[in-house]
């Protein structure tokens, strides 16, 4: 099942799944936290792709980055 909604695709080859569960997450997160969503969102991201590198799973961030082929 998880690969089917991974399959979905937005523009830059992005999988819309993996943005709407962080944002959903981002919004409970920062609604039990009190910490503002935007920075929420962007440090959910961030610690996203450095769970990628940490596991080695390529992203099309890592790939710009030159991080992982």
């Amino acid at each position: 099942m998880i690969s089917t909604l991974r399959s979905v695709r937005i523009p830059h080859n992005t999988v819309l799944f993996d943005y709407v569960a962080t944002l959903l997450f981002a919004i409970a997160l920062s609604w039990w936290t009190k910490v503002p969503l935007v920075m929420m969102t962007s440090g959910l991201l961030v610690l996203g792709e450095i769970l990628h590198y940490v596991f080695d799973i390529p992203t099309n961030t890592l790939r710009y980055l030159r991080v992982l082929s």
